[in-house]
């Protein structure tokens, strides 16, 4: 089944949708099943963390991927650490599991995009050798 994603607002305890009528739409293309509904604090990744993504962990991470033998590009660093740190599922039309591509980070909130780049700054510890620096916390990356 394919996601089905519709934006909307939550006041006083209240779901509203910005656009209800092509979400009902969209909901009649779905055959009867079980779902998960999930209400996510819309609030996208600040432009300060994606240049702190890119600029320092991604670029520290390429050069220590270099010394091990691999150039990669900052978008094949990019999508390598979202296809771990980010996996989705492909199922089938039964929904069973048939593989997993790498998600996208620009769905993650600030938080969730903060802990993101924790991630990715553990696995460049442990299994590159690296540390990177921390973000200047008083850009209000975090």
């Amino acid at each position: 089944m394919t996601k089905i994603e519709a934006y909307g607002k939550v006041e006083g305890g209240r779901m509203t949708l910005h656009n209800r009528k092509r979400f009902e739409q969209e909901l009649m293309t779905v055959k009867d099943c079980e779902i998960i509904l999930t209400i996510k604090k819309r609030g996208l990744r600040s432009n300060q963390q994606n240049r702190y993504l890119f600029g320092v962990v991604y670029a520290e991470c390429r050069h220590a991927f270099l010394d091990l033998g691999y150039r990669m590009t900052a978008d094949q660093c990019h999508n390598f650490f979202k296809r771990m740190f980010l996996p989705e599922n492909i199922v089938d039309k039964d929904g069973t599991v048939i593989g997993e591509w790498e998600g996208s980070s620009a769905e993650l909130n600030k938080e969730e995009f903060s802990q993101y780049i924790e991630s990715i700054r553990a696995f460049a510890a442990e299994n590159l050798s690296i540390d990177i620096p921390d973000a200047d916390k008083s850009l209000s990356i975090f």
